[in-house]
C-alpha cells in the first residue's frame, strides 16, 4: 500500500467509514512521531486554520464542507460548517495544494473521510503535479517561455492576496490563477448584497484571520522533489491558485509582474491539466476515505453549493486530518 501511495499520490477507500480512532490510526501510520502531542500539534491538534470547527473529541479532525450539524450532533459536534469561500455565481475550480500559505512546509499529506455527500455533484478534482512537472518541463524545453527557467522560478505566495477575492480579483476558469474580478459576478454580488457581504468579510478575516498573518510571505521553488518511490525521487510543483503573489527567478532576484505571474503558472500547468490520463475525478459517496500526498498530487472542489445558499441535498460535510 506505501508503494501504491507513493506511486500514485493518492488511496481510495470506498464507503469504508472508519470510527475517528481508526482514521488517526491510519494517519500515524504515515507520518506520526510518537513524540507529538495530538492535541497540541500544529499539524494535527490546531488544523492551522483559526476558528475551524473540529471533532470536540478529537482535535486532529477538521469538519469542513457546508453542513448545519443539530443535536444530537456528530461525535459531540453541533454547529453550522461554512464551506470555503466562494463567489455567487457558483464555484469554479480553484486548484492548490493543502497548507501552502498556512505554513511552511506544507503538511505532506491530507486523509479526509466523507460524512454527508451531495445529491448531485460535489466532485474533487485531482492532479498528479509530478507529471505534470515533467510535461511542463518538457514543453518549456520545446517552445521556451518568458520569465524565469522552471528550474529557478520560484513562488511567492501570501494570505493577502486572498483578501482581494471578491473585492478586486477572482479565479480564473481554469482554476490555476487569478484575474481582475468580471462582468458576471459584479452583477451576482449586486443581486445578492447580503450574501456578497458575509462573503467578503470571511474573506477579509473578520473575526477569522489572526493579525499579523496577512503580510506573512511563503515563496517555494516552482520545482521541488518528491519521493515517489523507495530511493526514487522525481521533480513535482505545488501551488495555491489563490494566493499567487508573484513568479522571481530565483538566482538574480529578478521578479515578474502580478498579471505576468499569474501567465506564468497558466503556462506551466496547462500541460499536465490538458492531459486526460493525469487527472481524476472522485465522485464521492457517504462513507468514503481518500488520502493523498500533497507533494504530488495537486487538488479542487468543485461544490456547487453556496454557503449561504445550500439546500438539503447539496449539503456535504467531511472529516480532514493534515499529516507532516
Amino acid at each position: 500500500m506505501t508503494a501504491s501511495f507513493y506511486a500514485f499520490g493518492i488511496l481510495v477507500f470506498r464507503e469504508l467509514w472508519p470510527e475517528p480512532e481508526q482514521e488517526l490510526d491510519f494517519a500515524r501510520r504515515f507520518s506520526h512521531d510518537p513524540a507529538q502531542r495530538q492535541d497540541v500539534d500544529r499539524n494535527y491538534g490546531q488544523q492551522l486554520v483559526p476558528g475551524q470547527p473540529k471533532l470536540p473529541a478529537h482535535p486532529s479532525i477538521a469538519l469542513v464542507g457546508g453542513a448545519e450539524v443539530s443535536a444530537p450532533g456528530h461525535y459531540g459536534f453541533v454547529g453550522t460548517v461554512d464551506a470555503n469561500d466562494q463567489p455567487p455565481g457558483g464555484m469554479r475550480r480553484s486548484w492548490h495544494c493543502d497548507g501552502v500559505v498556512d505554513e511552511y512546509p506544507p503538511p505532506e499529506c491530507t486523509a479526509m473521510r466523507a460524512v454527508r455527500s451531495p445529491a448531485d455533484g460535489g466532485d474533487t478534482l485531482f492532479v498528479h503535479s509530478a507529471h505534470a512537472a515533467r510535461l511542463a518541463m518538457e514543453a518549456a524545453a520545446d517552445e521556451g517561455w518568458d520569465g524565469p527557467a522552471l528550474e529557478r522560478a520560484v513562488c511567492h505566495y501570501r494570505p493577502s492576496v486572498v483578501t482581494a477575492l471578491w473585492h478586486e480579483l477572482e479565479v480564473t476558469d481554469s482554476g490555476i490563477s487569478l484575474c481582475p474580478m468580471g462582468d458576471a459576478t459584479l452583477k451576482a454580488f449586486a443581486a445578492d448584497q447580503t450574501a456578497a457581504s458575509a462573503l467578503q468579510a470571511m474573506v477579509r478575516g473578520d473575526g477569522y484571520r489572526p493579525k499579523g498573518r496577512q503580510s506573512r510571505e511563503y515563496a517555494f521553488p516552482l520545482l521541488t522533489l518528491a519521493r515517489l518511490a523507495k530511493g526514487v525521487t522525481a521533480p513535482t510543483m505545488i501551488h495555491q491558485c489563490r494566493a499567487l503573489h508573484a513568479v522571481s527567478d530565483g538566482v538574480t532576484g529578478e521578479a515578474l509582474s502580478f498579471a505576468d505571474s499569474q501567465r506564468y503558472v497558466e503556462r506551466v500547468w496547462a500541460p499536465g491539466l490538458a492531459a486526460a490520463e493525469n487527472t481524476y475525478s472522485h465522485s464521492w459517496a457517504d462513507g468514503d476515505f481518500v488520502v493523498w500526498n500533497n507533494r504530488i498530487i495537486m487538488h479542487s472542489a468543485t461544490s456547487k453549493g453556496l454557503w449561504w445558499k445550500r439546500g438539503e441535498g447539496d449539503e456535504r460535510l467531511l472529516h480532514r486530518i493534515r499529516m507532516r
